[in-house]
């Protein structure tokens, strides 16, 4: 995918459809580091200081049990900086199953430049 500055707005979205687990955590990460999380208490935290604080920059989001759990990251296309928010983009869910175990899972990576 390549961004294309004042053209391009940026959206990622971690969507987790198996209602047979309960998100506890969903978090997306650019780069090998979490750059946004959702916790199971609706609470999200930008762990990119940077880009929490970018004006532009929107966040949806909701964890509920046995229905889909979603976290989405749109940067407008009006403050799109492809030095800082290119590379690797991929979601990693905590959850539990059904009977209880803990699940940890990884989306595919794809690559913004």
């Amino acid at each position: 995918m390549h961004i294309q500055v004042g053209v391009t707005d940026i959206a990622i979205t971690c969507l987790v459809t198996d209602r047979e687990i309960c998100a506890d955590t969903i978090q997306l990460m650019r780069s090998n580091k979490s750059i946004l999380s959702l916790t199971g208490d609706q609470n999200t935290y930008f762990q990119d200081l940077e880009l929490g604080n970018r004006s532009g920059v929107t966040v949806n989001s909701s964890i509920i049990c046995d229905r889909p759990s979603y976290l989405q990251l749109i940067i407008s296309r009006s403050v799109v900086s492809p030095s800082m928010d290119s590379g690797p983009f991929w979601c990693k869910l905590s959850a539990r199953s059904s009977d209880g175990s803990l699940l940890i899972e990884e989306s595919t990576k794809q690559t913004l430049n």
